[in-house]
């Protein structure tokens, strides 16, 4: 029998476990097992990624989902494994270097994002990818790889006096 219970993680450890998933699934594992599920990700699926056991001998469910509406361009396989590892490595870099992380919390859906992204250019067109979490099921929290426009960042530079 499933024995699910709520569990608050803090958000460096948290995002260290996500981090460590992430990378397991899309890198240490064969291109052809991370391609079908960066596939069936990007057609609006929500992938099973693993259970775990947490300390208490509750389990806890994550899953993953991509929101790709943002993305310029075309978004294949190896653009997003480009992006991926670049906001993987800034996450890891972030977290090994002890800086405080950078979360905004939306507290009514129970949902997370961290603003550590990672970046891309492709020709003309700059991607930035996001790692969030939802957390609202209980016994399980959905990762959310999201990619977010830029231009609205570029802009508000622009209107602080900010930009190049």
């Amino acid at each position: 029998m499933n024995h699910y219970q709520s569990h608050t993680f803090e958000p460096d450890k948290f995002i260290t476990i996500a981090v460590n998933l992430l990378y397991k699934v899309f890198v240490d594992s064969s291109r052809d097992e991370a391609k079908r599920l960066f596939l069936k990700v990007k057609g609006g699926g929500i992938a099973h990624l693993v259970r775990i056991k947490m300390e208490d001998d509750s389990e806890l469910d994550m899953k993953l989902s991509l929101d790709h509406s943002e993305f310029l361009g075309k978004l294949n396989y190896a653009a997003f494994k480009n992006v991926l590892q670049a906001m993987l490595a800034r996450i890891a870099q972030q977290v090994q270097g002890g800086g405080e992380l950078d979360v905004f919390t939306d507290e009514e859906t129970g949902s997370i994002l961290f603003n550590l992204p990672g970046m891309m250019q492709d020709g003309e067109h700059l991607n930035m990818l996001v790692l969030g979490a939802d957390l609202a099921e209980q016994g399980a929290v959905t990762l959310k790889l999201q990619f977010l426009d830029v231009s609205q960042f570029v802009e508000e530079t622009k209107e602080g006096g900010q930009g190049a």
